[in-house]
């Protein structure tokens, strides 16, 4: 019992540790425990908007999995310190003058909670100078976790802001409608799609390093990770189809934008809506199908063009914009906004 303890404790103290490493230096791994109280807050946070408050209340998933993921981090370090103490709680001294009930788990949690914020009251002392030397880490710990907090706040909030700020740059540009795609591929110049591209490239970073970035709904559509991905989308098109094809450097945004897009619905995919995994996926359309209605997309920006600069990307592109719309699709389901296909029917 002495070892399963502490093993559990040491365990769970490094994995805390382990997972606010991951969470704020790493800039592509996941932190295990963030990304489970992440997602835990996001499901309670949806189930409650969509059953009780009309679709309502969504806002308020991202800053409750910053909340929730902090108390992670407290709860197992307060948690996992007690289990190392437990086996020698009966070895600590007490302040004869203040009564304890059976020297077990609940004083074990009093002293780690007392040492974890560094409120200790001198009542319980530990004992030994291992025991000691254990509290003075679990006190830099409790330290170390709330600079932790305040660092994960002050790097996410602004990040956030510009992921929103991409989005709002693409809707005020008309990119959310194939014509005005076509129209800032036309019209905005080189230097214009270079600061879309560099943003794009940006926020696909960003929701890499931090995914709760995922889980912060504004409310507003337009400001939405559902208009980067149709507005990027919509603007590869503009880039490849016949009605551009007299801009010189159309082809080379649009393979930028190609590489962007492709590893943005790769992480969304894989991350957060689960497509290629996920048994009711609505199924994607036949090869043929998706050249076929891409062809039609483009032939509405210009009729009299239909395959010039489309022919030699055609399959790729459709099967990106197939996957496209199939993360539409789900996040459409997730954050309750109105699925919107870019492929014809």
């Amino acid at each position: 019992m002495t070892v399963l303890s502490l093993v559990s404790g040491v365990a769970l103290v490094a994995l805390v540790g382990w997972d606010i490493v991951l969470t704020l230096f790493h800039p592509a791994a996941r932190g295990p425990l963030s990304y489970a109280a992440n997602r835990a807050t996001w499901r309670a946070t949806r189930g409650v908007s969509i059953r009780l408050l009309g679709g309502r209340g969504l806002n308020y998933a991202g800053p409750f999995a910053m909340v929730v993921n902090l108390l992670v981090w407290v709860i197992a370090l307060w948690l996992g310190y007690a289990l190392i103490y437990l086996p020698y709680i009966e070895s600590f001294s007490y302040d004869p003058s203040t009564p304890f009930a059976a020297k077990g788990l609940l004083e074990a949690l009093y002293f780690s909670g007392a040492t974890l914020t560094t409120g200790g009251f001198g009542d319980v002392v530990a004992t030994g100078g291992v025991l000691r030397l254990v509290a003075i880490m679990e006190a830099a710990s409790g330290f170390g976790v709330l600079s932790s907090a305040i660092a994960f706040v002050l790097a996410v909030y602004p990040l956030i802001s510009q992921l929103r700020s991409t989005a709002l740059q693409l809707a005020d540009a008309g990119s959310l409608e194939l014509e005005g795609a076509a129209r800032l591929v036309s019209q905005a110049g080189p230097s214009k799609l270079t600061a879309i591209v560099q943003d794009l490239t940006e926020d696909h970073e960003h929701i890499k390093r931090f995914p709760i970035l995922y889980f912060f709904e504004s409310g507003n559509r337009e400001e939405s990770l559902t208009t980067v991905v149709r507005g990027s989308s919509l603007l590869l098109v503009a880039l490849s189809c016949g009605a551009t094809s007299s801009v010189e450097y159309a082809p080379v945004y649009a393979d930028m934008v190609e590489q962007v897009l492709a590893r943005l619905l790769d992480d969304l995919e894989r991350d957060f809506l689960g497509g290629r995994r996920r048994g009711d996926a609505p199924p994607r359309p036949a090869a043929g199908e998706a050249r076929y209605a891409l062809r039609r997309l483009c032939a509405s920006v210009d009729p009299t063009d239909q395959e010039s600069g489309v022919e030699d990307r055609l399959d790729r592109l459709a099967s990106l914009l197939v996957r496209a719309d199939m993360v539409l699709e789900g996040l459409a389901r997730e954050h309750g906004h109105e699925a919107q296909r870019m492929l014809p029917q």
